[in-house]
């Protein structure tokens, strides 16, 4: 009884701060928009493409034979945008269409084919790159656009600089050429295109190069570099020019848009300009470049239903069969340094030493992966986890987890080095107790959203949560314990803090990360950008014309009347003329009076 009125009382706070709130400032907005430009509609009509690395679906070869799995690919953000996709689908009747690496190399046309008519049903059109381009592109994201992004320059700042990456660059421009393609033939000036990520920054140049009046929006998932950094790169203008090629650009938040700003300002020289409704942009070339700020959101509801299921409470059982009577500090990170590995297994000893009385009663739970994306090989850092773990846990044949220590002594340090899928991910948070984020830098972050929902329910125990300030989600869960990871002191006594912390106090920090996760809704994030995409279309009546050579090529907008010099003309008035005048600009120092 008791606990049926704990759980009343979280729904009833979870509740009371109603979205009606949250839509009378989207409503106050809108309405100062639609005043000056009138309404935008997201509607039947509306056919949109989603430009991505990878398919939110998974095409695999079984038995000489291709088939498309129900299950969205485990990892980044694919779990979530498959059922994000299917339900603007039904709410809205909208067309999407999805365009991207289908998981598998097709050797053959019959192949590709094959896997074009199986995806065709799911919606999406598959992109077969070269597979030795296709290497060479995601090696170049791995070693150099993840790193950069992340602010990490180590491969220009140490004692032998490595030369920049020319045939990875080639690889990535020809890669990207190869998914424009893919959409052209497929749409129209009036449907809309939105690009994600750091693997597509070129794309909106080679759309614009075949569709100058394509709406093109393009969002960044990870940070933006600092401008220190950032001005440092070889291709920093092309990369810019990419990106401005979009009608609109969206960022997780505004200190990554502020990075931008800065960064355009020092290369490109532009400064940003405001409109009324809260709008920023930047003018380039004739265009208005729109910017919008809003962070993917974690799906809430989709998750509870999951988390509720038979079959996460079995194997959450399992997880705290084996560590029974302990409290489990928990964590899922990417195998590479920015995850702050090894920072966070040299405090969590630390706090045992320093908190003796803890010993034996506190354990770390680490969950790591390999992945493509990572700046440096991942052997180091593994034999380095290996070393500070205490014992790993591991599958057995019979499919049960088990511990599996390399010595007789107690263990403190348990290290799990595979891919889980997303059932054993939630089981294992909704087991622990606290979740202990130690990342470098870190863009989002969803792993603190997913433990926060898999503990939706506490009623007599209440979790914690631990954050690095330098994740992204830092910035938007107030209930966490923020913390700095290279301060291990900071840590230390974060963890100390989550040992002793009453009740009452985490219920009320719980119930801040918990309001926020539950009230934010993927469906409206998705629409408002489409929406803000849609309005930051080119207008009707201008023309717009491709200048510049190779990937800083610009779309510039003119006049209708605009008319391009013949060549043959000027050449011969230019060997008629008797006086010759030559303007030679260098770091535009020339300008229109």
């Amino acid at each position: 009884e008791d606990e049926e009125v704990e759980q009343d009382a979280v729904s009833k706070a979870l509740t009371a701060r109603t979205p009606s709130i949250r839509k009378l400032v989207f409503d106050h907005k809108m309405a100062a928009v639609q005043d000056l430009e009138g309404n935008v509609k997201i509607d039947t009509h509306t056919t949109v493409f989603m430009v991505a690395l990878q398919l939110p679906v998974k095409v695999a070869k079984k038995g000489g034979s291709y088939t498309v799995e129900d299950e969205a690919p485990n990892d980044g953000r694919n779990f979530a945008w498959l059922p994000l996709v299917e339900e603007f689908r039904k709410k809205s009747k909208v067309r999407i269409i999805c365009i991207g690496w289908p998981g598998v190399h097709a050797d053959t046309f019959a192949e590709r084919a094959e896997i074009e008519r199986l995806l065709v049903k799911k919606n999406c059109i598959p992109v077969f790159p070269p597979r030795q381009d296709f290497e060479d592109y995601v090696s170049f994201c791995a070693t150099f656009l993840w790193p950069v992004f992340h602010d990490v320059m180590t491969f220009f700042q140490t004692a032998k600089p490595l030369a920049f990456d020319e045939q990875g660059w080639a690889a990535y421009q020809h890669v990207n050429n190869l998914y424009a393609n893919a959409v052209v033939p497929h749409t129209h000036e009036s449907d809309i295109i939105w690009v994600h990520d750091y693997h597509m920054l070129m794309v909106p140049t080679f759309i614009s190069r075949r569709m100058p009046k394509a709406n093109i929006g393009f969002y960044l998932h990870t940070p933006f570099p600092s401008s220190d950094s950032f001005k440092s790169l070889p291709i920093r203008e092309e990369l810019l020019s990419g990106m401005m090629c979009a009608d609109q650009l969206g960022f997780q938040f505004f200190a990554y848009a502020r990075a931008f700003l800065v960064s355009v300002k020092r290369t490109l020289g532009l400064e940003p300009s405001f409109k009324s409704g809260g709008f920023i942009g930047l003018e380039y070339s004739g265009r208005h470049v729109m910017l919008k700020v809003a962070h993917f959101v974690y799906p809430f509801q989709d998750t509870q239903e999951i988390i509720l299921t038979d079959e996460v409470a079995t194997k959450a059982a399992e997880v705290r069969k084996l560590f029974e009577g302990k409290t489990v500090f928990v964590s899922m990170d990417r195998c590479d340094n920015l995850s702050g590995l090894v920072p966070k297994f040299r405090a969590f000893k630390r706090f045992l030493r320093t908190h003796s009385e803890f010993r034996g009663k506190a354990v770390l739970v680490q969950y790591t992966f390999e992945s493509t994306v990572g700046y440096d090989p991942t052997n180091a850092l593994l034999n380095a986890l290996r070393d500070r773990a205490d014992a790993y846990l591991q599958v057995d044949d019979s499919g049960k987890l088990c511990i599996n220590s390399k010595g007789d002594g107690e263990c403190d340090i348990f290290l799990r080095l595979e891919m889980v899928d997303r059932i054993d991910r939630l089981a294992l948070f909704r087991a622990a107790d606290v979740l202990l984020d130690t990342s470098a830098n870190a863009g989002l972050n969803l792993m603190p959203f997913e433990f926060i929902t898999a503990h939706h329910d506490d009623s007599k125990s209440h979790s914690s949560v631990i954050v690095s300030e330098f994740s992204g989600c830092s910035r938007v869960l107030l209930g966490s314990i923020r913390v700095n990871p290279w301060n291990t002191v900071e840590v230390v006594n974060a963890c100390e803090r989550a040992m002793k912390m009453t009740q009452n106090e985490k219920k009320e920090l719980n119930l801040c990360n918990l309001r926020y996760v539950a009230e934010c809704s993927p469906f409206e994030w998705f629409k408002d950008f489409l929406q803000d995409l849609s309005r930051a279309r080119k207008k009707e009546g201008i023309r717009i014309e491709n200048i510049g050579f190779g990937a800083k090529i610009r779309p510039v907008v003119m006049t209708q009347h605009f008319q391009k010099l013949p060549i043959e003309t000027v050449c011969s008035a230019y060997r008629r003329a008797k006086n010759r005048v030559l303007f030679l600009d260098n770091e535009g120092t020339l300008a229109a009076g």
